[in-house]
């Protein structure tokens, strides 16, 4: 996703918002992970697929091809995934929260 999103962006297909906007839930679900396994008492919380992640996912790639066959559509399609993303961020940080031991 990096790579194709990257390669958009240099190309001028995108906007780097919209490179953004691709990338934020990938990026963000990076860093609570580090930031889980740093934490002492979110360690044992594993991390599983879940089905916000599955449909940004899914988004991701729908504006992957969107973006090359229909490109004035492209805007909707990364509207969608930013709302997404919104959504899965949140869903994984409240499975966290939930997950994770007593301190």
């Amino acid at each position: 996703m990096l790579t194709a999103v990257a390669v958009f962006l240099a190309t001028g297909r995108i906007t780097r918002p919209q490179y953004f906007v691709l990338l934020a839930r990938d990026i963000l679900t990076a860093i609570g992970f580090l930031v889980a396994k740093s934490v002492s008492w979110l360690r044992a919380v594993p991390f599983r697929a879940r089905w916000a992640g599955k449909l940004v996912t899914t988004l991701q790639l729908l504006a992957l091809i969107t973006v090359l066959v229909a490109p004035r559509g492209a805007p909707w399609i990364i509207g969608a995934v930013g709302v997404a993303s919104v959504i899965a961020i949140s869903d994984y940080t409240l499975a966290l929260w939930h997950a994770r031991e007593p301190a």
